[in-house]
């Protein structure tokens, strides 16, 4: 935010006033993603889901923004040593609007394309596969990040794709909360209505950790989806095996846990 303030006022000049306010108005986005954080995970309601969006998408922001204000040195640099050297004072605006108004339609691309759901369709082989399995389809919903910026519209467009998708088999490795304070019940009611023949699987990621696991986890089961926490299960001959995050960020103890699962043995495993 600093240097944000600093290229603005090297390369538009401001007024006593002007500038007064652009500290002011620095100075409150420099701490709002702190403050919305700490809402988040404490509070709930319509207030602090605009004040988190806010804070989220002007994070995001910020970081095009630092970009473009590094070009605009590095561009206003190289007409110092061009031959247009005598024209900088006239040029130095100029290229602080193009570029920053370059960030913030990129910006602004990335909210939106944000909003669009891809799916990516990769064809994967197993060592050991059972013969059953060749040909069907496991879809994995990973990072929803469920919470005070995707909330139940984006659940339910999610369940609604999972749906005609029909796979055989679904998996959410992680990340479907955001650590927020939530009604988690509600944000997972759509995915109630899925029943894709080889069940539903979760394995929490660091977000899921960030709140109340155990709400997380009963809400999971109460609409049908099973909860792997150093888990292994057999679909069908497919082995699944299911480490939270937490865990797995004790290498030793992840291995010795891999190790008892003797999982080279055995039959093919996700």
């Amino acid at each position: 935010h600093w240097f944000l303030y600093c290229t603005a006022v090297a390369f538009w000049g401001v007024d006593p006033v002007a500038d007064l306010v652009l500290r002011a108005v620095l100075t409150l986005l420099a701490v709002s993603f702190i403050v919305a954080a700490l809402l988040n995970f404490h509070r709930a309601g319509p207030l602090v889901r605009l004040i988190y969006r806010f804070a989220v998408v002007w994070l995001g922001m910020l970081n095009y923004l630092f970009f473009a204000a590094c070009l605009d040195w590095i561009a206003a640099f190289v007409l110092r040593l061009s031959p247009l050297a005598a024209q900088l004072p006239l040029w130095r605006p100029r290229i602080a609007a193009v570029l920053f108004v370059l960030a913030l339609a990129v910006s602004i691309y990335g909210v939106l394309n944000a909003r669009t759901i891809h799916v990516r369709r990769i064809a994967i082989k197993l060592a050991r596969l059972p013969a059953s399995w060749r040909g069907r389809t496991a879809l994995v919903l990973s990072d929803l990040h469920l919470g005070n910026v995707l909330g139940i519209g984006f659940s339910r467009r999610i369940a609604a794709l999972a749906a005609r998708l029909s796979p055989d088999l679904i998996l959410i490795p992680g990340d479907l909360f955001d650590g927020a304070k939530i009604d988690a019940d509600a944000l997972l009611e759509p995915f109630r209505a899925l029943a894709p023949p080889f069940g539903t699987f979760f394995s929490a990621g660091n977000h899921d950790e960030f709140g109340d696991t155990a709400q997380y986890t009963a809400a999971l089961t109460r609409v049908g989806i099973r909860v792997l926490s150093n888990e292994r299960v057999l679909v069908d001959g497919l082995q699944l095996i299911g480490v939270p995050y937490g865990y797995s960020t004790y290498p030793l103890r992840l291995r010795v846990f891999l190790d008892g699962l003797h999982l080279a043995d055995g039959p093919a495993s996700i």
